[in-house]
């Protein structure tokens, strides 16, 4: 045997293996299952074909619950419908139905669901989904208080009493009163008026609604007393006012049976008188008469439950009285709308008081060169279609400027009154002749004024007075405003003249001077320089010759 050297190193023997993969066949399996499972068809918790979203069974668990169950078939956090997205990618319209939230269905809404969880699991036949028997058992509860029917029913602060003629308590009706603090007077219905045979005048008032405001007469009855339904007080009413505008739905006064189905209202159903479907709400009593709206104790209850007030005359409830929201209104109380000729909506009635004018477009209108001297009227029929054969029809005068007012009263004026005299001469009408005709007024040395001492548009005049000449003056420049001529740029050789008129007459040579102190300045007129000072008339001649 041949002994190898201790230096030599063993030779490795090749070893072949094959490659070999790992995996989770169970978590692989189950992430298949997950994809393939549609949570809008089929529960993943009851293993049943009905949505996730609408099981009770999966609403009935704590929020904890919920969320570790979508978290271990990888749904949506938000809409509960898919394994394809996360939650910060979700982009599905949801809402809430029990808070009105967009961020999470009604199945994620936190706390414990509207109905009270039946303390038995679900049957393997039933999933947990939601079924009709369950809706129709809630509908039943409700009916009890709202009624047959679907809709709701909401109680408002109405009252049973009793009203009689003060000191004649065996005349006494009963009827629902009404108790709104919003209105400042007290109303009641025709019908309260023919029970008592209240006759009289009717007078005018005006009542303001959320319709408008209108204008209506009514009766008014006073000296009437308003008793409770258990007779327990009693005081006066104020003056009523007749009116038929007062709400009489029965529907909304409180009863025990609205009281008793709601825990915080349950022990007041019994001083709570029941519904008389043969009285009518007659009375409205307004603020003034405070006693009726003051509370005595209230119920108020938890959130936007129904809370109870204990008044004067009796407990009411307020509120909407639905168990659980059970029921929506389907009707929606509105303002009767009114349309107007123009096609505008309007809460006010139209008045049936109009003058409504509508042209005939049937022929051509005749014109006239002076249409406000010579006016023409022409009466037409209408015989036809003939908008578009009048309406586009032209005329020589088409591209003309149309006279003013102010120029046809000239014309008018012009006609009238410009003629030749006796020598041939052209005579025109000009406003001075307006002093003719004022002479009554305003005296005859006003209209000489007028007539003899001006020039073009400027006057000279002498005076013996200084009162004389501010008399004048003054009647001149009345008579002439008549005309709508102003005299004005009055300057006098005397202070006290220039002083009985308003700076804005006087000449602007003087109008900031001070007439008893400063020299008078010479007054430019008719080519002469008049030196107020001297009260001397001045000549100044230019000497053209230059050296």
């Amino acid at each position: 045997m041949e002994r190898k050297n201790k230096w030599d190193r063993p030779v490795k023997m090749p070893v072949s293996v094959h490659k070999t993969q790992v995996s989770s066949t169970e978590r692989s399996e189950f992430r298949e299952d997950k994809k393939s499972a549609d949570p809008n068809k089929y529960c993943p918790l009851h293993k049943k074909p009905h949505p996730l979203r609408k099981c009770r069974g999966f609403r009935e668990k704590s929020l904890e619950e919920r969320k570790q169950l979508l978290k271990e078939h990888s749904l949506c956090f938000r809409c509960c419908s898919s394994t394809d997205h996360l939650t910060r990618n979700c982009s599905a319209e949801v809402k809430c139905m029990e808070c009105g939230s967009t961020g999470h269905v009604t199945a994620l809404h936190p706390g414990p669901p509207l109905w009270k969880p039946k303390p038995s699991p679900p049957s393997s036949e039933h999933g947990g989904e939601e079924d009709k028997a369950d809706i129709q058992e809630v509908t039943s509860r409700c009916t009890q208080v709202c009624g047959e029917g679907v809709s709701s029913r909401a109680c408002s602060k109405i009252c049973l009493v009793s009203v009689y003629p003060a000191g004649h308590r065996g005349e006494a009706k009963k009827m629902y009163a009404m108790l709104d603090e919003q209105s400042n007077r007290s109303l009641a219905r025709s019908k309260f008026f023919d029970f008592f045979k209240i006759s009289g005048s009717s007078y005018p008032y005006t009542l303001k609604t959320c319709a408008g405001q209108i204008e209506t007469t009514g009766r008014r009855a006073c000296g009437f007393t308003v008793e409770s339904a258990d007779k327990g007080v009693s005081f006066p009413l104020p003056t009523l006012l007749e009116c038929n505008q007062i709400p009489n739905n029965l529907s909304e006064i409180p009863t025990p049976t609205a009281a008793c189905h709601h825990t915080h209202l349950k022990h007041i159903a019994d001083v709570i008188p029941p519904l008389d479907p043969d009285t009518d709400i007659l009375l409205l009593l307004g603020r003034d008469i405070l006693r009726v709206h003051k509370v005595c104790e209230q119920i108020s209850g938890p959130g936007n439950a129904p809370f109870a007030q204990r008044l004067d005359l009796g407990w009411v409830v307020v509120g909407d009285v639905c168990l659980g929201g059970a029921h929506r209104p389907l009707e929606v109380s509105s303002y009767k709308t009114s349309i107007l000729e123009n096609g505008r909506a309007s809460h006010l009635q139209p008045c049936n008081s109009q003058i409504k004018v509508k042209e005939i477009f049937s022929q051509a209108p005749k014109h006239s060169h002076h249409a406000a001297l010579t006016p023409t009227y022409c009466s037409t029929t209408h015989g036809g279609d003939s908008l578009g054969q009048t309406i586009f029809t032209r005329t020589a005068d088409d591209h003309k400027l149309a006279p003013s007012v102010e120029d046809m009263m000239f014309l008018q004026i012009m006609e009238a009154e410009f003629h030749q005299d006796s020598s041939n001469s052209w005579v025109g009408p000009l406003p001075f002749r307006a002093a003719k005709e004022a002479e009554a007024d305003y005296g005859s040395d006003a209209r000489n004024l007028v007539d003899r001492e001006f020039y073009v548009d400027d006057a000279l005049k002498s005076f013996d007075t200084e009162k004389k000449a501010i008399s004048v003056l003054g009647r001149a420049q009345k008579m002439l405003a008549a005309s709508n001529l102003r005299l004005h740029k009055i300057a006098s050789n005397a202070p006290r003249v220039i002083e009985g008129f308003p700076p804005e007459d006087r000449s602007k040579d003087v109008e900031g001077l001070d007439l008893f102190a400063d020299e008078l300045p010479t007054q430019r007129s008719l080519g002469l320089s008049w030196n107020m000072r001297t009260d001397a008339f001045m000549f100044q001649i230019a000497d053209d010759q230059k050296p």
